[in-house]
């Protein structure tokens, strides 16, 4: 991607499917930071994403909105503690990827979640802001909410 996006300071949304990213691009994780752009949705739909560094992922917390359907994410128990640094977002679509195990209780303020077809046997989530999950067609054997009294 080329490095001039970074400029787009009116930008609220980036959407770049169907391309062949095997990670997340780091000028589209530059672009949420919120001193440089308003980019606060990040769609990255149908690429080859396997995994989401800590980098990355600390770039892109000021995203409010992620969409990570379509891809080839793992994502293992030992990585989403990294996930702390996207304390503002609210929606995550990790569908259709071949994620076994989710444990994103870090994620506070997320409202909606959707992990569809994923062949999940775990999910863990903090279900303070909870406001949708979609899990359909997976292989859960359970999922454990965690709301603080």
């Amino acid at each position: 991607m080329p490095e001039q996006l970074v400029a787009l300071h009116q930008l609220s949304s980036l959407a770049v499917p169907f391309n062949r990213f095997i990670t997340l691009p780091l000028v589209a994780a530059q672009m949420t930071h919120v001193h440089v752009s308003d980019v606060e949705v990040v769609s990255l739909a149908g690429n080859n994403i396997e995994r989401l560094t800590s980098d990355t992922l600390a770039e892109l917390k000021y995203t409010k909105y992620l969409d990570l359907r379509l891809n080839e994410l793992t994502l293992p128990t030992t990585d989403t503690p990294k996930f702390v640094v996207l304390e503002r977002l609210t929606h995550l679509d990790v569908r259709d990827n071949r994620i076994g195990e989710l444990d994103i209780r870090v994620l506070r303020s997320l409202e909606h979640l959707n992990c569809e077809r994923n062949s999940m046997v775990s999910l863990r989530l903090n279900g303070t802001s909870l406001r949708g999950l979609f899990a359909a067609e997976n292989r859960e054997s359970c999922v454990h909410f965690s709301v603080p009294l």
